[in-house]
């Protein structure tokens, strides 16, 4: 399958997306800072300080050692399977198929409890630890044992996964922390972690380099791959947006899509019909399995913009008005980061950040990862603020 590579479409809902964005980043920061700016004149006017301890770290945190583990032996068990693959001459290429689960290989997985395990537990969790372990290169939140384990199952489910996205996600996280924490840092620190940035950088595009070279048919340059990267989305959600059904509107169900799939086996027990979610599902499932032929050196499926996604849920409106939604969130976040600087606003600050890079390829919480990585930011966090005893 071919599509056409750009159309007067994209630039109403690149327009519309904008706009809904800029206004809701604005117009929720507004409210934000007079709210603030109120509550911080009626605390110097009444003298009342907030009598809270703040425990802002993991280090003695056991839900968070007791979900590292798990997932670090889950992914050792993986990765001991596809170890075995790439030792009897399976491509990488292929193991990253097998991972995902298309073109009918074998999976990664020994069961589908396991594939299960690693959608809604391991793999939402590394969204999460990727900012921990960022943040604990510039301030002492975990302790070194703790450090190694997490960076660990970072490595593993790359080996396990073929997957270049998380890495993407560090080198965009770091190279923020790098400028965050740049004035505090000391030379021979700066010197290093500039290294670090610099080695993963040469690693994502190791793993461009054996993948392009052990797909199929693969003829292409890494720099053909790269730059396909940042504009395969133009073509592809335009290729997507004529098999979209007549009058469809998903009425936010691509919006909550992700949070509807962390809650779907209560909504089954009490058989709520759920029409509208199905429906939708189905329309968004050929664009992530199909892989459309737009460059003449490849073929790409999944690259469809987050505005696709709310294109579906009410048209032009849809994304307009869920980029304003989305505009609100981030504003709050980068509110709260800048006034409170807590290690959770930082997590928080990190995981969004991340999206918005992402913005090019799809609304990230229509997936169940995203929605269970903030589930697990408010486990890991609950019992933060703790009153003291009078």
């Amino acid at each position: 399958m071919e599509c056409n590579m750009f159309r007067i479409g994209y630039i109403k809902l690149f327009s519309c997306g904008v706009v809904g964005f800029g206004f809701g980043y604005i117009f929720f920061f507004l409210i934000k800072r007079s709210k603030y700016n109120k509550e911080k004149c009626n605390k110097e006017k009444n003298k009342v300080m907030e009598n809270k301890i703040f425990r802002d770290n993991l280090m003695n945190n056991s839900v968070f050692k007791i979900i590292n583990c798990m997932v670090f032996v889950f992914y050792f068990i993986v990765s001991i399977r596809v170890c075995y693959f790439l030792l009897n001459g399976t491509s990488y290429a292929i193991i990253r198929s097998m991972y995902q689960g298309y073109y009918g290989y074998a999976s990664v997985f020994p069961n589908s409890a396991m594939k299960t395990i690693d959608t809604y537990f391991a793999h939402p969790f590394l969204y999460v630890l990727v900012p921990i372990i960022l943040i604990s290169f510039f301030e002492k939140k975990l302790k070194k044992r703790w450090l190694i384990i997490s960076i660990g199952n970072i490595i593993m489910y790359l080996l396990c996964s073929a997957s270049r996205f998380l890495l993407l996600y560090f080198i965009i996280e770091l190279a923020f922390c790098i400028c965050y924490y740049y004035r505090n840092l000391l030379k021979k620190y700066r010197k290093k972690i500039f290294k670090v940035l610099i080695a993963l950088c040469m690693i994502i595009f190791l793993m461009t380099y054996i993948r392009s070279k052990t797909v199929s048919g693969g003829n292409y340059t890494i720099m053909q791959n790269l730059y396909a990267y940042f504009t395969v989305e133009f073509p592809l959600m335009d290729y997507w947006l004529d098999y979209i059904p007549h009058g469809f509107y998903g009425f936010g169900t691509a919006f909550l899509h992700g949070t509807f799939g962390v809650l779907s086996p209560v909504i089954r027990f009490l058989n709520i019909p759920m029409e509208k979610y199905n429906m939708l599902t189905k329309i968004i499932v050929p664009t992530e399995e199909n892989f459309i032929g737009v460059f003449p050196w490849k073929k790409y499926n999944a690259f469809i913009s987050i505005f696709y996604f709310f294109f579906l849920d009410f048209g032009y409106i849809g994304v307009l008005l869920e980029m304003f939604i989305f505009g609100c969130i981030c504003s709050n976040i980068n509110f709260n980061f800048i006034k409170k600087g807590t290690f959770k606003s930082k997590i928080l600050f990190l995981l969004i950040l991340q999206n918005i890079f992402t913005t090019f390829v799809r609304w990230q919480f229509y997936n169940i990862n995203m929605v269970m990585a903030v589930i697990y930011i408010i486990m890991l966090f609950a019992k933060i603020k703790v009153r003291e005893k009078r």
